[in-house]
């Protein structure tokens, strides 16, 4: 892995930006304890605590791998630091509220049909990204050919 002095300076910046996001998650769903951050992110400590200094890249997969974890958090904001962390659309699940089973069941009911609105949009992402995949491979395939 290269030293942080060795990468791209827009790249170190990237990361700090992001390491600086995922602290907050860190602090707001295990406050701040990064022990059991790592537990709940399946990583040691030590590489928990990089991705909230920048001392570690911050790969796409651990981004999507913290949303997995912390579906509360707002991908857009994680991402790109547009919006608020919470997704407004998204119930916490980590909320202790005593609810009537009618209450409950409303509240899975609403729940599920955010998570079926994710699941649409997170085909319709995917059928894009293979849409320019099969793009990017058919002009490559016809650049190698002219070659």
């Amino acid at each position: 892995m290269k030293k942080i002095s060795d990468r791209d300076p827009k790249e170190i910046e990237n990361s700090r930006i992001r390491a600086n996001r995922i602290k907050e998650i860190r602090k707001y769903f295990c406050n701040g304890n990064n022990a059991e951050f790592a537990q709940k992110l399946g990583v040691s400590k030590q590489y928990s605590s990089g991705l909230c200094t920048a001392g570690e890249r911050i790969l796409e997969k651990t981004l999507d791998k913290i949303l997995d974890v912390f579906p509360e958090v707002n991908r857009s904001w994680l991402y790109f630091g547009e919006g608020e962390m919470l997704s407004t659309s998204t119930p916490a699940v980590t909320q202790h509220i005593d609810l009537s089973a009618d209450d409950t069941i409303a509240n899975l009911n609403d729940y599920i049909s955010i998570l079926k609105e994710k699941v649409a949009r997170l085909e319709n992402e995917l059928r894009a990204e293979r849409e320019k995949v099969a793009l990017l491979s058919a002009q490559m395939n016809s650049a190698t050919i002219s070659l």
